[in-house]
């Protein structure tokens, strides 16, 4: 399947430089006390694989067309290969909170390679008192904050017992952000923008517009 990346999450994809990288890292911490048929990397493997992969954007990789003329694509990797987006490491003795830190600024220091799905996850055992820990690094065009919460919450269990495996019913900010700003903008001036435009100039152009909205020194557009 093949989709045209949104202008929003495409600025995201432009903007981002080997100095600012436009990913999110989420660390969350472990406690296999409770599982009742154990706990290791093959468990995380077969939750992810069963909830995470049947969300279409996790197996798919940004095609960005010859010279930057159009928008990039989203198009399915032949090549998808779990594994490689699903990392088991053990944390250094002692396993405290100073190790995981260092682990995670490390993890969180390198940017997303373009040519596979925007996103890994680090499974990560020998924390203190038994715990382990999952990082998970995806880019702000796969997720934004509420949907990365959502699909954190479907992989997670609240009770010792896993529930049935389904998709995640995900919705991103940056869809209705877009609808709201054609509405306020107005469709025929958006059109005739986009049509004059070229493609990064425009979207460029809409991120620093937002930016200036946010801080109360732009108008509203009018037409």
């Amino acid at each position: 399947m093949t989709e045209v990346v949104s202008a929003l999450d495409a600025s995201f994809l432009e903007f981002e430089t080997p100095s600012a990288h436009m990913h999110v890292i989420g660390v969350t911490v472990l406690d296999p006390a409770t599982a009742i048929d154990g706990f290791g990397f093959a468990t995380v493997r077969r939750v992810i694989e069963t909830r995470l992969l049947p969300l279409e954007r996790f197996r798919q990789r940004v095609h960005s067309p010859l010279l930057g003329l159009g928008s990039p694509l989203w198009q399915t990797d032949p090549r998808f290969d779990l594994d490689w987006h699903l990392r088991h490491i053990a944390l250094p003795a002692p396993g405290g909170a100073a190790e995981l830190e260092t682990l995670v600024g490390d993890i969180a220091s390198r940017p997303l390679g373009r040519d596979r799905p925007l996103w890994e996850m680090w499974v990560v055992e020998g924390l203190e008192h038994g715990r382990w820990a999952l990082i998970s690094k995806i880019h702000h065009t796969v997720v934004d904050g509420l949907s990365g919460a959502a699909v954190l919450a479907h992989l997670l269990d609240l009770e010792p017992r896993p529930k049935a495996a389904s998709p995640p019913m995900v919705v991103t900010a940056s869809e209705p952000d877009l609808l709201a700003r054609v509405r306020a903008v107005g469709p025929r001036l958006l059109q005739e923008l986009m049509a004059s435009t070229p493609t990064p100039v425009f979207r460029g152009a809409m991120r620093l517009y937002e930016r200036l909205a946010a801080t109360n020194r732009a108008r509203p557009l009018r037409i």
